[in-house]
Formats: structure tokens, C-alpha cells, sequence
């Protein structure tokens, strides 16, 4: 009997050991898929802010920090593809394509940020979201299709340069969605993921952006070169002053001075950037504005972008690079007041919009076109030194001797500029 006892107490010691052991062993519940994310600082959500307010004026966010990852006829059908898939999914779809380093808000983690995303807007939909290494990530809320179905095997990056085919490879993925079985259970563990808990105690955030901060060398390069430029300015001043430099009466106005009738190739793209990065960034301020002035301007935004990308830096393409900066300008002024923007001096379209209309000759003809205030009343003369000369590789042409759709439409003046330069990429018929 004792030794029945001591062998009934020997096996439950064994038991309550093993249960001990494996209760030890066992790892730590992860957070479920349905869990409620960490708080973030509030400045955790700066750059996720961002996004949400873009892509609440379109389907695609392309982050500035990679202006190559989609570009040109690539963001053009990703644009289409994702239009496509909503339609079909009966569910917004959202495409993301931005740096994702370990040390920001999402730890690097495509599908954090998409989670971050959803839970800063509250809409659902199938959230896309591709990083500078070239991983695509896919995560959903509320899609009826069944997503144990999928196969995980995707295409991965290239080795050489793991951005290329990025845009067909973010369509794949889309389509790879729609042809999954439609489910009245759409929620599925698989494709949410699990997450880490991420916030001050975890990985401190710093009161910056983590793609926008760029090492101190990188910065003397960019400050040597405009503290350069500064100081050259400063002398010419100086210079001028002293030699009682003045303009002649009648002179340009400021917006005639800054544009000129022969700029270069490489002029015409920077101010074309420039003036693009001026529009990105008014839309995203204005994302709560006016819907009717932010679907124009995010129409001309869509249209200059689009033609930038495929023009590049072709030498051939500068009359292109022209009609990106007057697109640009008019997505500014449709934010900027009420009404369609009126369209550019036809004269020199750098010079900005026209408020009057004077006969011009051109090509033997005279035909009444849209002016400027300096281009009203200049003598002819003076107009012909005023008139856009588009640099070519055999040498300056006037802009309105290259025909094409540009000069057709009068730079918006008889049909919508931005409608014409989608039907003439083909991305609109």
C-alpha cells in the first residue's frame, strides 16, 4: 500500500513538473490580428497622417522619396488596375509605395503601416503597400474574397535592382486578389498577420520623419552648393547697385522675368519639379478643402506627374516639360479661388495665366490667342523677343511652330489640358 502511495505521489510530481516545464517552455501569446495596435507618440503618426491625406485624393501614394519606383505608364496602370479591382472587390483599394526603414512607426513592417492606415481613416478596403527593398504586402479589411486560398508563393525582388518591374509586379498582386473565391467571411488570420506592440517603452520615436532625415554629409553636400549660390547672388546685388545698374522703364514684370523665352533643358525640369512638389504638397494640405477644386487639381496633378515621368530627360521632350509647369500652376490656382484657372499666355506659357486676347501672326497668319497683361500691349517687336523658344536638339524653336495636342488644345484654352494629356499618353481614351 505505502509503495502504491509513493508511486501515486511520484507520478503526480512528474505531472506537475512536465506541466510546469512546458508551461515555461510555451512562447508568449503574440497579439491576435484583431488586437487594437499600441498608442504611438503623437508624432508617430505624422507620416502615416500624411499618406491617409494623398490617398484621399487617389488610389496610388508614390512617397517623393522614391520618385522612380512608379513612374510614367507604370503609375498610370497601377492607377487603372487598382480602379479596376475596387469595382470589382466592392471594396476601396489603396497602393503605398514608400521607404520602410526598421526604426520608423511601422518597424519596417509593410503590414503595420497598413494596419497604422486603417486605423488612422477607419476605411476599409484591400491596403497594397510595397517598400524601397521591393516587398509587396498585402493586407485587408472587410474584402469578401477567401483569403486561406491564396498561394504565398509571389514573385520576389530582383537582386540588381530590386525596384524594377515594381509596378507590374503591385498589379500581379491585385489580380492575384481578384481571382480568389468570393466568401461571406472575408477575416482571415493569415493575411492580417500577427504584430509586435510597438511604442515609447519598445523603440522610442524620434520627432522626425525617418525617410526625411538624410546624414550630415549628405547635408554639407546640399547646403555647400546654396550657400554658394546665395553668396554669387549677393556680389551680383552688390555689383549692380554700385554701377547704378537699373532696369530700363517698360521692363518685365516679376512673373516675365522669372520665365524666360529661352530656357534650357535642364531649367525647364527643375522648375517643372519644383512646381510639382509645390502642387503634391498643397493637395495634401488641402485634403479636407473643397472637392470640386481638389478633383481639378488633383487632375492636373495626375497628368503633370504622369508626363514628367515619361518625358525624363529626353532632349526631345521639352516642349512636354512645358505643359507639366502649366498644369502644375493651374492645380495651384484651382486650390487658390473659385472657378476654372484661366489658361496661359499662348505667347510664352512660362509667363502665366492670361487675362486678354490680342491677334498674333504665326506661320503667315493672324489669329486672335490669350495673353498676358505685359504681352497685351508690347510692341511686335518686343513680342517676337517675349515669344517661348523650346530648345531641340538642332537648335531654339517657337513653341507654337511644333504643332502637336498641346498647341491644338492652346494650352487648355479650347479643351482641358489635363483630358488631353492622358489621351495622349493613352492612359484615358
Amino acid at each position: 500500500m505505502r509503495r502504491t502511495s509513493r508511486r501515486a505521489a511520484a507520478l503526480l510530481t512528474a505531472l506537475a513538473a512536465a506541466t510546469v516545464t512546458m508551461t515555461l517552455l510555451a512562447p508568449p501569446a503574440g497579439a491576435g490580428p484583431d488586437d487594437p495596435l499600441p498608442r504611438l507618440p503623437e508624432h508617430g503618426y505624422a507620416r502615416v497622417d500624411r499618406i491617409a491625406a494623398a490617398l484621399a485624393r487617389g488610389p496610388v501614394f508614390v512617397d517623393p522619396d522614391l520618385p522612380t519606383a512608379l513612374h510614367g505608364t507604370d503609375l498610370a496602370q497601377v492607377r487603372l488596375a487598382a480602379r479596376d479591382a475596387a469595382t470589382e472587390l466592392d471594396a476601396p483599394v489603396w497602393v503605398v509605395v514608400v521607404p520602410n526603414p526598421v526604426e520608423s512607426e511601422s518597424q519596417g513592417r509593410n503590414t503595420l503601416l497598413a494596419r497604422l492606415l486603417h486605423e488612422r481613416t477607419g476605411k476599409d478596403g484591400l491596403y497594397v503597400v510595397a517598400d524601397d527593398r521591393g516587398w509587396i504586402d498585402t493586407v485587408a479589411f472587410d474584402v469578401r474574397r477567401r483569403f486561406s486560398a491564396a498561394d504565398d508563393e509571389f514573385a520576389r525582388p530582383p537582386e540588381t535592382d530590386r525596384l524594377a518591374g515594381l509596378g507590374g509586379r503591385i498589379i500581379d498582386r491585385i489580380e492575384r486578389v481578384r481571382a480568389l473565391p468570393v466568401t461571406d467571411a472575408p477575416r482571415d488570420d493569415n493575411l492580417y498577420g500577427r504584430l509586435d506592440a510597438f511604442g515609447d517603452e519598445d523603440r522610442p520615436l524620434r520627432d522626425v520623419e525617418p525617410e526625411r532625415t538624410g546624414p550630415f554629409l549628405m547635408g554639407l553636400l546640399l547646403i555647400g552648393p546654396l550657400a554658394g549660390a546665395g553668396l554669387y547672388t549677393c556680389v551680383r546685388l552688390v555689383l549692380r547697385r554700385r554701377r547704378g545698374g537699373r532696369r530700363p522703364s517698360g521692363g518685365d514684370a516679376p512673373e516675365q522675368r522669372r520665365a524666360p523665352a529661352r530656357p534650357s533643358l535642364r531649367r525647364l525640369r527643375r522648375v517643372a519639379g519644383d512646381e510639382l512638389a509645390a502642387l503634391r504638397t498643397a493637395l495634401v494640405d488641402a485634403a479636407d478643402g473643397d472637392a470640386e477644386r481638389g478633383k481639378r487639381a488633383t487632375a492636373a496633378f495626375d497628368a503633370a506627374q504622369i508626363l514628367f515621368d515619361d518625358a525624363g530627360s529626353d532632349p526631345g521632350r521639352a516642349h512636354d516639360l512645358v505643359v507639366v509647369i502649366v498644369l502644375a500652376r493651374e492645380g495651384l490656382a484651382a486650390l487658390g479661388r473659385d472657378g476654372a484657372p484661366s489658361p496661359p499666355c499662348f505667347v510664352n506659357p512660362l509667363h502665366g495665366p492670361a487675362d486678354g486676347r490680342r491677334r498674333l501672326r504665326f506661320d503667315g497668319e493672324r489669329r486672335r490667342r490669350r495673353v498676358c497683361p505685359t504681352c497685351v500691349d508690347a510692341r511686335p517687336e518686343r513680342l517676337e523677343a517675349l515669344t517661348l523658344r523650346i530648345p531641340r536638339p538642332g537648335g531654339r524653336v517657337p513653341h507654337h511652330a511644333l504643332g502637336g495636342p498641346w498647341i491644338d488644345a492652346e494650352y487648355g484654352a479650347r479643351s482641358p489640358l489635363a483630358r488631353q494629356v492622358l489621351t495622349h499618353l493613352e492612359v484615358e481614351s
